[in-house]
């Protein structure tokens, strides 16, 4: 069975340091991990007794003794002498905190991990005359220390210079309790220090941000909690996979507590233990965790003579692994310290004494390490090693095979067979109304765990029934089959009580808190599944750790901090901050102040009140509504709406795909990397989707609207919107007033809607459709698709080939760079061809077609049309002549007037001159043409075709 093994009882063969020793503690150096033990300061035998002992402990025997210095004789006791270590970029040293007022001393060590020169510490920030306590946390890849101090209340957070200096960054919780003992835990990068105060008798935690600033987060009392510890004074922590545990020890209760440490830092109670005939921790005088692998352990000793080793599993409860008591050669009356090292699969174990002499040593081998397993359907099994295997609703089956394991039932499991397979194995049973069969049970090395049965207390309480191949175990509704791993029966007297019921549970209480303060400012904590706390008047503290809370702030600027579940939160008047939990919570700000209100986790519901108010949705699909002021939201990760309010709101969108309406005022919306659905309101508003495929729309008050990245659809409202596109394949409806639209990237489809509206394509492909108008088209860059509508645009095309259509109203369009078509429409139009080889039908109308410098197809279409050339080059020569489709003699007209003409060649002088089907032009007066003109069925042609 996996247990505690002696080795040796050390010592540094002086009692002024191998006596009355308080506290011990591990190191890892360059060259192994070396042991630490400190003692109180007196006098034994006129000689004064006190001060530091190093020892080896990287070797498998006995530790080694390897140095020891002195206190200063005028050292006093503050409280009981502890350890801290301080490590910096030049080393680490110690020294001590819980002695008298004067002292300013630490020692430094060598890379070898001995005791070597004394450091005075007097200009340091922190004052190690009143310290009590002190640890040191790395947040955001920065290290700090972290103390408390007699008298000052709360914490302390130090830097570190190259030198081991320590500067104060800030403090937190001054108004609060004395810190004692503090451990630090780290969960999902954030840092966490879990502190207890034995005076005012409660449980506290604390956040230290990458800055070193830090804030109390959570606080368990003593009395409003109903947990069960008395005077906690011990603290220690774990982390079992992924979840964090603080494992807190009552001196006055004589208890251990596990309490669940969120990502956020509250403190939920899952354990209680209170100690009983089979364990060692009256008083819990020590308690150290370590690890091994993945495993975690909780070592505890009490004044009763001993120490109890247990396992911590997943969910925060502890399973009994051995107790032992003092004996002649051990140290454990009066047990004061405890420390541990891991060494592979093992772990050395130190354990001192109030009243013996020296240091006591034990090994802990675990073994092959094997897996930690939870939940399953159907069969889960482990392997070689010490395995630590617990049932789900679904599991029928947990195999442990060879190793030390750990098999667990669950309280909402069905019937379950367990085989624990070679080694010392431990069968967990939970009380859930149906069966249990253990297959395999080795009579001596395996043991049956019932501790976890509700108002179990003896196994007098037991229906043990003999049977062929082993015996059945029954405890109201549920039966526990066991067989014999040689099929033989087991007797009801070997099932011992301190095999099956060593450990004394009580299930931390489900009742909610209610809680009312007053016109002060104060501190309230539902530590427990819920409640009701009420602020009242003053700048209040509020959390809750667990269950659905109702919190109300009242008057003044509060601080409310919601744990897990679904609470329902009202700020009240003043600037309030409240930060949800991990459920879907229900916050109001309330009143005119400039509140903070930050749902995160959860599907949160957020709402602000008339003030200017920070809402933050965080995680979750989250509703945010803005109020009457200007406020700042912030959509978080989630599927998130949000209402801006009447005020002149700023809404920033996160991922998700978001429903975001601005409101009454002049807001900023700026869309995530999720789809958003953006409506504008009273505005006028400025509306940015960003990432993803948006869909917005403008108010009424003229709007701008930016669509960014994705494939967007923006539509203008009835103002005089400015609409810019962004990199995708982008949709555009104007809507109703004189609107601006600037295409960027992609292949967009634009309509301008009912005003006179002017369009900026990109340099995609664009296809823009005119509406009402007068409206100025340009399609920039890409091979443009453009149809004016009706009361006369303006289209221009730019470079690329593209296809430009007229309307009904008299339109002026311009070809560009590309190879360009044009189909003007009805109305008298005015075309002007560009560089490239265009085809253009000018169609119904009077219309005025000024040729490009490139080849040009041209017809003018019905109507008494004028075909411009501006030079020779613009009516080409040969192949790249222009040409003429359906010109009408007598209606329609050629305009040479920009080349200085005449009608006939005559040498010396510019002129035109027709024959069958062509227009020739000399431009110079050599008698030859310098440009041709072909004019399809229109015979030939007199000067009064021309207009010259």
């Amino acid at each position: 069975m996996v247990g505690l093994r002696y080795i040796a009882t050390v010592s540094v063969g002086d009692d002024r340091y191998s006596s009355g020793i308080t506290d011990l503690s591990v190191v890892a150096t360059t060259t192994g991990a070396k042991l630490y033990s400190t003692n109180r300061p007196g006098e034994i035998n006129g000689e004064v007794r006190g001060g530091l002992a190093a020892y080896d402990v990287t070797g498998p025997g006995a530790a080694l003794r390897m140095s020891q210095r002195d206190f200063d004789g005028n050292i006093g006791r503050l409280g009981t002498p502890k350890i801290a270590v301080v490590s910096y970029d030049q080393g680490s040293f110690i020294l001590p905190t819980g002695v008298t007022a004067g002292y300013q001393s630490a020692w430094a060590l060598n890379g070898d991990g001995n005791l070597t020169s004394e450091m005075n510490l007097s200009d340091n920030s922190l004052s190690l005359s009143n310290l009590l306590a002190l640890t040191q946390l790395v947040t955001g890849s920065v290290g700090y220390v972290v103390a408390s101090l007699s008298g000052t209340g709360g914490i302390g957070v130090y830097s570190l210079d190259g030198q081991g200096g320590m500067s104060l960054e800030g403090r937190a919780d001054t108004s609060g309790p004395d810190i004692t003992d503090m451990a630090q835990i780290t969960l999902g990068g954030a840092a966490f220090v879990i502190g207890v105060s034995p005076i005012d008798d409660v449980i506290v935690s604390y956040r230290v941000d990458a800055g070193g600033q830090p804030r109390a987060v959570d606080r368990l009392d003593s009395l409003e909690s109903g947990v069960g510890f008395s005077t906690a004074h011990l603290v220690a922590t774990a982390t079992v996979e992924g979840t964090g545990y603080a494992i807190v020890g009552g001196a006055g209760s004589s208890s251990l507590t596990v309490l669940r440490v969120t990502p956020q830092g509250q403190l939920i109670p899952v354990e209680h233990l209170v100690d009983g005939l089979d364990t060692r921790f009256q008083n819990v005088t020590a308690l150290e965790t370590f690890t091994i692998g993945d495993r975690s352990f909780v070592l505890v000793g009490g004044a009763d003579d001993g120490v109890t080793l247990m396992a911590l599993l997943g969910d925060g409860r502890l399973i009994h692994l051995d107790t032992l008591a003092d004996t002649q050669p051990t140290t454990l009356q009066n047990v004061t310290a405890i420390a541990a090292v891991q060494t592979g699969a093992s772990a050395q174990v130190f354990v001192t004494s109030e009243s013996e002499t020296g240091i006591t040593q034990f090994s802990f081998d675990l073994g092959q390490t094997g897996v930690m397993q939870t939940g399953g359907a159907g069969s889960i099994t482990g392997t070689a090693g010490a395995d630590v295997l617990t049932a789900g609703s679904g599991t029928t089956d947990l195999t442990g095979g060879a190793g030390d394991d750990i098999l667990r039932a669950s309280a909402e499991g069905g019937d379950l067979r367990m085989l624990g397979g070679l080694g010392a194995d431990i069968f967990v049973a939970e009380h859930n109304g149906h069966t249990l069969y253990i297959d395999d049970f080795q009579l001596g090395y395996d043991r049956i765990d019932l501790s976890l049965f509700p108002m179990l207390r003896s196994t007098q309480q037991l229906e043990i029934t003999r049977t062929g191949q082993g015996a059945i175990i029954s405890f109201r509704d549920t039966d526990i089959v066991v067989r014999s791993s040689i099929g033989q029966a087991i007797a009801p007297e070997s099932f011992l009580h301190e095999d099956m019921l060593a450990l004394t549970r009580y299930d931390p209480p489900q009742n909610p808190q209610n809680f009312t303060g007053t016109a002060r400012s104060e501190q309230l904590a539902l530590g427990g599944p819920g409640g009701m706390a009420l602020g009242m008047e003053g700048n209040d503290t509020i959390t809750s750790s667990w269950g659905d809370a109702t919190i109300g702030g009242g008057a003044g600027d509060d601080l409310i901090v919601a744990g897990s579940g679904r609470n329902l939160i009202y700020g009240g008047a003043g600037s309030d901050t409240v930060q949800g939990g991990s459920g879907a919570d229900e916050i109001w700000g309330g009143g005119v102040g400039n509140n903070r209100l930050l749902g995160n986790e959860g599907n949160d519901t957020i709402t602000g009140g008339d003030g200017a108010d920070l809402l933050g949705g965080g995680e979750g699909d989250d509703a945010l509504f803005g109020g009457a002021g200007n406020d700042e939201i912030y959509l978080g990760v989630g599927n998130d709406f949000s209402g801006g309010g009447a005020g002149n709101d700023l809404i920033i969108g996160g991922a998700g795909t978001n429903l975001i309406y601005t409101g009454l005022g002049r807001d900023e919306v700026q869309g995530g990397w999720g789809r958003d659905i953006i409506v504008g309101g009273g505005g006028p508003n400025r509306l940015f989707g960003n990432d993803g495929n948006d869909w917005m729309r403008a108010g009424d008050a003229g709007d701008l609207l930016a669509g960014g990245a994705g494939d967007d659809e923006l539509y203008g409202g009835a103002g005089d919107d400015a609409i810019y596109l962004g990199l995708g394949n982008d949709f555009v409806g104007g809507g109703a007033g004189n609107d601006l639209i600037i295409g960027v990237a992609g292949t967009n489809l634009i309509y301008t809607g009912l005003g006179r509206d002017e369009v900026q394509g990109g340099w995609g492909r664009d296809i823009i459709v005119g509406g009402g108008g007068p409206n100025r088209l340009f399609g920039n860059d890409g091979n443009d698709w453009m149809r004016a509508g009706d009361a006369g645009d303006l289209l221009a095309g730019g470079a690329g080939d593209d296809e430009m259509y007229g309307g009904a109203g008299d339109d002026a369009i311009y070809l560009g760079l590309g190879n360009d078509f044009v189909g003007a429409g009805a109305g008298n139009d005015l075309i002007t061809a560009g560089a490239g080889r265009n085809t253009i039908y000018a169609s119904i109308g009077n219309d005025t077609i000024h040729s490009g410098t490139g080849r040009d197809f041209i017809s003018g279409g019905a109507g008494a049309d004028v075909f411009v050339f501006a030079s020779a080059a613009h009516a080409g020569n040969g192949a790249q002549r222009d040409l003429i489709a359906d010109f009408v003699p007598g209606q329609d007209m050629i305009d040479l007037t920009a080349m200085g003409m005449s009608f006939g060649f005559s040498l010396g002088r510019a002129g035109v001159t027709t024959i069958d089907g062509f227009v020739l032009g000399d431009v110079n007066g050599d008698g030859i043409h310098d440009f041709s003109i072909q004019v399809w069925q229109a015979g030939l042609l007199g000067v009064e075709d021309f207009i010259l």
